[in-house]
């Protein structure tokens, strides 16, 4: 199974320049295959971040967060191919929902309906921009043709995420694999059903010590509920976002299933990822019955603490 951590938000981080150079070098010291280069309005561009990292690492793969309606194919085709040719290193895409219905002029149902097929045009798109070395364009008043190296020793995967069965589906229309929030091991089954050819990756984060006991005491004082996580819960319900949806309808139902996977972070509004805790064992053998559904990929939450490394590893050897 390839592992992944994550950067996390610059808010409320000092010095995140040297926090993110830390965090790579750390998940490059433990083996993993990459780093999830997280996508927000408010936050640092992710290919300066995405340069950063390749500059601070030697073998740490950015999987690059991105929102088509952020950034034209031209000047998207660009950077990938001038941060290719910098670095000579292997990157990835991740490919989020967030198309803008403003820019095709669509109803709200048909912008639901249709987003993933928006993404995967503009997916098709950027590939094709990907595969050319020459471009011809024309002013009007002068034309212009431009030539950047086309570095074909280091592909490029793109990944599709979302959380619904159509979703998936979609993804495997020229994506090489799909990033999802699971739920607990039997729904995440009944929902994907049987999983082949594809790099499908869950998203978790993960508390793991010597006993469970002492897991789930680092888990609630780590990240401590309130009375208003309880009514911000049933608010929650009525997001636009599937995956919050889904989450928090489990939450409703039960904050632990299948005394490892726990929605606290969630229901207390830290993070969207669920959570497994437990004891080393516990969270390996939860692990496997994903990995031997068909996962092949795990993001892991940002680290509260880099000593959280060592404990995830505890993890991974038992796998």
């Amino acid at each position: 199974m390839h592992i992944y951590s994550q950067t996390p938000h610059a808010a409320g981080i000092e010095n995140y320049y040297q926090h993110v150079i830390q965090l790579a070098q750390c998940s490059e010291k433990y083996n993993y295959r990459g780093l999830l280069i997280t996508y927000s309005t408010s936050n640092i561009n992710p290919w300066l971040i995405s340069n950063l990292v390749l500059d601070k690492t030697k073998n740490i793969r950015p999987l690059v967060a991105l929102q088509p309606d952020t950034m034209s194919i031209d000047t998207l085709g660009n950077i990938i191919k001038s941060t290719i040719y910098l670095h000579k290193r292997e990157i990835a895409l991740n490919l989020i929902d967030g198309t803008s219905k403003r820019l095709n002029g669509t109803t709200e149902d048909s912008y639901k309906t249709n987003r993933y097929d928006w993404l995967l045009d503009y997916m098709h798109d950027l590939q094709q921009k990907l595969s050319s070395t020459e471009s011809d364009y024309d002013h009007g008043l002068y034309n212009q043709k431009t030539y950047f190296a086309n570095e074909n020793n280091y592909p490029l995967d793109f990944f599709i995420s979302g959380t619904s069965k159509y979703a998936f589906e979609s993804s495997k229309n020229g994506a090489n694999g799909f990033l999802t929030v699971p739920g607990p091991i039997d729904s995440f089954k009944q929902m994907f059903g049987e999983i082949t050819d594809c790099d499908f990756g869950v998203c978790f984060g993960i508390i793991a010590r010597t006993t469970s006991e002492e897991a789930w005491e680092v888990a609630k004082a780590t990240f401590p509920s309130s009375r208003e996580n309880e009514i911000q819960l049933l608010l929650k319900k009525n997001s636009k976002m599937n995956a919050v949806r889904q989450l928090a309808n489990l939450a409703l139902e039960n904050e632990v299933h299948d005394s490892v996977y726990w929605l606290g972070v969630f229901k207390n509004g830290r993070n969207i990822y669920p959570y497994l805790v437990g004891s080393y064992d516990q969270v390996a053998n939860y692990l496997k019955k994903y990995k031997n559904h068909g996962v092949k990929s795990l993001i892991l939450n940002v680290p509260f603490s880099l000593e959280e490394f060592e404990h995830r590893e505890q993890v991974f050897k038992r796998m």
